[in-house]
């Protein structure tokens, strides 16, 4: 049984042992029913309270033991997520992505109502090709990003990109998400930043809105 005390706890405990999130040094606010709560959980709720991940009641209550809706968790995520956009951990966006990353990103893009069942190596290398196919990839299977009639563009280096990934690829390319550089090569091979991860998804949430607002 998931509670609103036992996800939050999770969610910072995660983000800071992640590096994404800081330890951070708080003054303790008053939880009128903190005496509910486990101890060892208390920083953490804290953090978040401070944060403005989650609030207290009216009253001045955490309710730590009450269930937690899925409603509930997606505002108290995306609070978090606003957060970190806005407070970026030192270093991360210029980090190589990796796999677990690369899910995430992809699950931010397809949002919390897309049940994904991503299968990614954990230990993998993610490459710029290996990312945009799997961006891609994914989100057209589950029906959010329409199969496209395209006319290829040429690439450069096409030469280094597996089969199977051109055509999402040139799906990529085609609706902006990703760019070829001034040589016309995409770089198939090389590591993805999390920043560069990051913009590409920004841009497929803009396609997503837009194909969205086509079918209305």
């Amino acid at each position: 049984s998931v509670t609103r005390e036992s996800f939050t706890y999770l969610l910072v405990h995660t983000l800071q042992t992640s590096g994404q999130l800081p330890m951070l040094n708080l003054k303790p606010v008053e939880i009128k029913d903190e005496a509910q709560m486990e101890i060892l959980n208390s920083g953490a709720i804290q953090t978040a309270i401070a944060l403005g991940f989650v609030e207290l009641d009216q009253a001045g209550n955490f309710n730590p033991k009450a269930n937690v809706t899925r409603t509930d968790a997606t505002r108290i995520v995306n609070k978090a997520v606003e957060y970190l956009k806005a407070h970026p951990a030192p270093g991360a966006e210029s980090t190589t992505l990796t796999a677990e990353q690369a899910v995430q990103l992809i699950k931010e893009a397809a949002g919390p109502d897309a049940d994904l069942q991503i299968k990614i190596d954990p230990n993998a290398s993610v490459t710029r090709e290996s990312f945009t196919y799997l961006l891609v990839h994914t989100l057209q299977t589950s029906g959010q990003l329409p199969m496209l009639n395209l006319m290829p563009v040429e690439i450069k280096d096409n030469d280094k990109i597996d089969i199977q990934n051109e055509g999402a690829i040139q799906t990529a390319i085609a609706l902006k998400i990703v760019e070829l550089d001034s040589d016309g090569k995409f770089n198939p091979k090389d590591g993805i930043t999390h920043a560069d991860a990051k913009a590409m998804v920004n841009h497929v949430l803009e396609v997503l809105k837009r194909y969205s607002n086509q079918q209305k």
